[in-house]
């Protein structure tokens, strides 16, 4: 039986849209990373407030059609720098739905194809848009 590379990443997708110790592992890795990577972005939210950012992150990357560490790791840490729905930015969006590349490829290219002024317009934006979620 031959098994193509999107079967795969279909496989590997499954497992963190479901509640599995799969999804719960990566919560918890990117919960520590993002907390040691963005020490003053996260510094107003205790250790469950901001495991509940990641692991909303993880599903909705999960939904976007994520399958790989790093890509929820881009994923995670925008939501909590810039907010939770950082991809609803009218040019963030387009960049998410380059069929030229991998929903994983999108993510893990985002940062390095946004200019500065891109950044700052991503968490103005973030601001502006009032959600219960966030």
């Amino acid at each position: 039986m031959l098994i193509r590379k999107g079967q795969l990443t279909a496989m590997a997708n499954a497992v963190y849209r479901e509640a599995t110790p799969a999804r719960e592992q990566l919560i918890d890795v990117l919960t520590r990373r993002i907390r040691a990577d963005y020490p003053v972005e996260t510094g107003e939210l205790d250790d469950d407030g901001l495991r509940e950012r990641v692991a909303a992150a993880v599903i909705r990357g999960a939904e976007m059609g994520l399958s790989r560490e790093p890509a929820f790791y881009v994923s995670a840490a925008l939501s909590v720098v810039a907010g939770p729905h950082f991809d609803e930015h009218p040019q963030i969006r387009p960049m998410l739905q380059d069929a030229r590349f991998t929903p994983d490829e999108r993510l893990t290219r985002l940062p390095a194809a946004m200019p500065p002024e891109l950044w700052q317009s991503l968490i103005t934006h973030a601001r502006r848009i009032p959600r219960s979620d966030s």
